[in-house]
């Protein structure tokens, strides 16, 4: 006959997953938190000489502006 072990409410709904899922949590906040450090340094790794230079107008103005009455 196969013996049944008595566990409690509390046992039963935990089972043997415990020490699983934290090993999982704790690894899952550790990849998040390297991937958010990688990704703030990737997009702020980009070069900044071009912006230094002056921005281009869009518009060109030939003179004064005037106003058509």
């Amino acid at each position: 006959m196969v013996e049944v072990e008595e566990r409690t409410a509390t046992e039963a709904r935990q089972g043997e997953r415990d020490n699983r899922i934290l090993r999982v949590l704790v690894i899952s906040i550790t990849v998040a938190a390297v991937l958010a450090v990688v990704g703030y340094f990737y997009v702020f790794a980009e070069d900044d000489a071009d912006l230094a230079k002056p921005t281009p107008a869009v518009e060109t103005t030939d003179g004064p502006a005037t106003s058509a009455q």
